[in-house]
């Protein structure tokens, strides 16, 4: 929560020191509003971490633009990316064009400073050098571990393009003409979903600084950097687009800043007004999905039905299920061949709800279809005799909860861990006096989606 506030007030001093209090105000509300940000920044996830040293890079990057690389400020730039890169690997590309710029700009400047005995141009870039390699190394845990390193840095290395069988991980885009166009069109449009309305605002800002102020644009190149080392990854996630979105927002803050100063400032204010009250209508909705989860009524209602020593069937990762009483026991099904064995050992109570990936980690469609409501841990053969009641079950619960602004769009998360569906098969001596259910084909409350451009499983 702490790294959150942080990303937020990084993104204030980066447009403020680049383009005043107000572009600095709205810029901030933009990233704080940003629906996908919201959902991240809570998490145990690296993204949220990662993103506010990337911030906060970005403002020591605006300082040095505007005031200069001093001791003090390579010091703190050369700290902030190595926190960057040690939480995330792939931040550094935030920094990859950005960094030789500023050592150009430098120079060019003349600019000399002194540190202790030292004296000279090349005493900022020295010390932004030596915080980097130092910041990096502690906080990568090379110290204390220095095989565990080399494994991660292998293990990165291992996924890439062109690593052969390991590449199965994930199903991607193939390595063509096709499939970079393919990338390059889901990068965009999730560029797209995670700025929204704001993308009008960020357009106008960067056509401001192409005219007025170039050397800001600076900080576009380090959405530039991101984007393109996305390219060649062949998949692409909503989330993977933050960092190309985060530097963006100083541009919409230097539109509204610009509108605010040559209009009236009710026409300012009823502007910004709109514009982020619509980009907040998104968080609302993923909030109020948060808060009213599937998950917490369908723990109640596990609570309230199960006994002690009562086994329940679950398919898939066991974090992403509803909570069950200690006295309860989970057996879960991996790989999916065992599920009809697992089932013969006559569970309580049986639970479906959909994933994003098959045993092979492999995407499949999850939003829409049959695989929103279970996942492909669950056999077709399976699904067929356990809704039939084939099997002895019969399906007495169903838990999603209806979206609070249904008429809002709102891009579904690259994961299927909000409000996800859930349902509840009971054994047919637990099912008495429950009332007739029928199982749902497609999730009745899942965000909408116009678009579907990744190679997918069905």
């Amino acid at each position: 929560i702490l790294l959150a506030l942080a990303c937020v007030a990084g993104v204030y001093w980066t447009a403020r020191t680049l383009f005043g209090r107000g572009a600095g105000v709205f810029a901030a509300l933009a990233w704080l509003l940003a629906f996908p940000f919201v959902y991240y920044a809570p998490l145990g996830n690296p993204d949220g971490p990662m993103l506010a040293w990337t911030s906060l890079g970005l403002a020591a990057t605006a300082e040095v633009l505007r005031r200069g690389l001093t001791p003090g400020r390579a010091a703190l730039l050369g700290a902030f990316v190595a926190c960057a890169a040690a939480t995330k690997d792939q931040s550094a590309a935030n920094f990859v064009f950005v960094a030789p710029l500023l050592l150009g700009l430098h120079f060019a400047s003349g600019a000399s400073h002194r540190w202790r005995r030292f004296e000279g141009r090349f005493v900022g870039p020295a010390i932004a050098a030596a915080s980097l390699l130092v910041v990096f190394v502690v906080a990568s845990g090379i110290p204390l571990d220095p095989k565990r390193f080399l494994q991660h840095t292998a293990l990165v290395f291992s996924v890439g393009p062109g690593a052969g069988a390991k590449q199965a991980l994930y199903l991607r885009h193939p390595s063509d003409w096709g499939g970079t166009l393919a990338q390059a069109t889901d990068l965009a449009f999730h560029l797209m979903d995670v700025l929204g309305v704001l993308l009008i605002p960020v357009v106008a800002g960067l056509a401001l600084a192409a005219r007025r102020d170039r050397r800001a644009l600076v900080l576009a190149l380090s959405s530039a950097g991101m984007f393109l080392v996305l390219m060649p990854v062949g998949m692409s996630r909503i989330h993977y687009l933050l960092p190309v979105a985060l530097p963006l927002c100083a541009f919409a803050g230097l539109a509204f800043s610009t509108l605010w100063s040559r209009t009236p400032r009710a026409v300012g204010t009823a502007v910004a007004l709109v514009l982020l009250g619509w980009h907040s209508l998104r968080t609302l909705d993923l909030i109020d999905a948060m808060r009213n989860d599937s998950r917490y009524e369908a723990s109640a209602w596990l609570d309230a039905h199960t006994q002690p020593g009562d086994s329940v069937l679950f398919f898939g990762a066991p974090y992403k299920n509803p909570f069950l009483r200690a006295d309860v026991t989970a057996l879960g099904v991996d790989p999916r061949e065992r599920g009809r064995e697992l089932l013969a050992t006559r569970p309580a109570f049986v639970i479906t709800q959909p994933e994003d990936t098959n045993q092979r980690r492999e995407r499949v469609e999850w939003r829409r279809g049959p695989l929103s409501v279970r996942n492909d841990y669950v056999a077709d053969d399976v699904w067929r005799d356990l809704t039939s009641g084939a099997l002895g079950y019969r399906l007495v619960a169903q838990f999603q909860s209806p979206r609070l602004l249904p008429w809002a769009y709102r891009p579904p998360l690259s994961y299927a861990s909000v409000n996800p569906p859930v349902q509840v098969f009971a054994r047919e001596d637990r099912a008495e006096g429950a009332p007739p259910l029928t199982a749902w084909e497609t999730a009745p409350h899942n965000p909408p989606v116009w678009r579907v451009n990744e190679p997918l499983r069905e």
